[in-house]
């Protein structure tokens, strides 16, 4: 987005960037540090997106949080899934460390 700015001296500066956009928890009201991660396929974004807090954020695995509501339906997938182990994580290739 850009915005004209009339500086004091008359003349004018096209100031282009994005803003700062300050999301509030959706439970309480506090400022948010993160949005829920869960998967959601109506949603554009593909998941739920919902701003929460610190309180209300549940990390539950690195760069992956959980708002309450969705966070209760994980814990039930776990139970009904209690025989399952989760894949592995992918490792990262760095393409431009020396070999």
């Amino acid at each position: 987005m850009c915005e004209e700015i009339k500086l004091q001296s008359g003349t004018h500066v096209i100031a282009c960037g994005n803003r700062a956009s300050y999301r509030y928890c959706a439970i309480c009201g506090r400022e948010a540090v993160a949005l829920c991660d869960w998967k959601v396929a109506a949603k554009q974004s593909g998941t739920c997106d919902r701003p929460m807090c610190a309180k209300h954020s549940n990390e539950v695995a690195r760069g992956k949080h959980l708002c309450p509501e969705h966070q209760q339906a994980w814990e039930s997938w776990q139970r009904r899934h209690s025989g399952v182990t989760a894949p592995a994580p992918v490792m990262q290739m760095d393409l431009f460390s020396a070999t």
